[in-house]
This record gives structure tokens, sequence and C-alpha cells, in this order.
């Protein structure tokens, strides 16, 4: 589901509640990293790792294979 794409309200809504539910944050705060990337993968790594760096984001997640989890250990 962190590959749902955006193309309407619904899938707007329902990627802020998948954001918000893995993250923990508030639906302002997973809004807001949404629109910044267009991306729910984007936004859930970048909340989780701290980093609000696009290409840093993209560079970590493409060495692994954009998995999110092992992503998060080369961080933490």
């Amino acid at each position: 589901m962190v590959d749902v794409q955006m193309s309407n309200d619904k899938l707007v809504s329902r990627a802020v509640k998948i954001v918000t539910e893995i993250t923990k944050t508030d639906e302002k705060t997973a809004y807001a990293y949404l629109k910044k990337y267009n991306s729910v993968k984007y936004a859930i790594f970048g909340i989780m790792a701290r980093i609000d760096d696009k290409d840093q984001i993209e560079k970590i997640l493409s060495k692994h294979n954009g998995n999110i989890r092992e992503s998060l250990k080369v961080i933490q």
C-alpha cells in the first residue's frame, strides 16, 4: 500500500491514513510530507528517518530496493 498513487481525493485520504498509522504522526504532518514528496513511501521514510532532503531519501531507499524497514536499519 505504500506505493499507492494519489490521483484523487479518496486516494489522498487513504495515503494520509497510511502515513499517520505507520508513523504515529498527525494528519497535518502526514499531509505536508505527502504534498512535499508526492509519495507515501518517501513521506513515511522521511518522517521516520527525520530526513527532509528528497535526494537523500531516494538514494537511501534505492540502495535497499525501496524497502523502508531495511533503509531505516542503516539510519538507526
